[in-house]
């Protein structure tokens, strides 16, 4: 199963109405993890390289992209394993 990839051009028009309104109902789930300082930093450069004129792309952005991106890597690692016979 291949995980959609958030549209980022969509997301610096949600990011710039947070200040103007409210979010709108979702059904995503928040959750708090801690990470090291320099995965902050990798973020930021992250975001900054993704960014265009009218379009800012966030801290967030970038996690919610990479932990999109890792949640298939680590699906298709698993289910390749789980397909190998077991060892005699």
């Amino acid at each position: 199963m291949v995980r959609e990839v958030a549209n980022f051009s969509n997301m610096s028009k949600a990011t710039a109405s947070i200040r103007e309104m409210p979010r709108p109902p979702s059904d995503s789930v928040q959750i708090t993890v801690r990470v090291p300082p320099s995965w902050l930093a990798d973020a930021d450069e992250i975001a900054a390289a993704m960014s265009s004129p009218g379009l800012t792309v966030t801290r967030t952005d970038a996690f919610r992209a990479a932990i999109a991106r890792g949640l298939d890597v680590l699906r298709t690692e698993h289910a390749a394993t789980a397909k190998k016979p077991a060892k005699k």
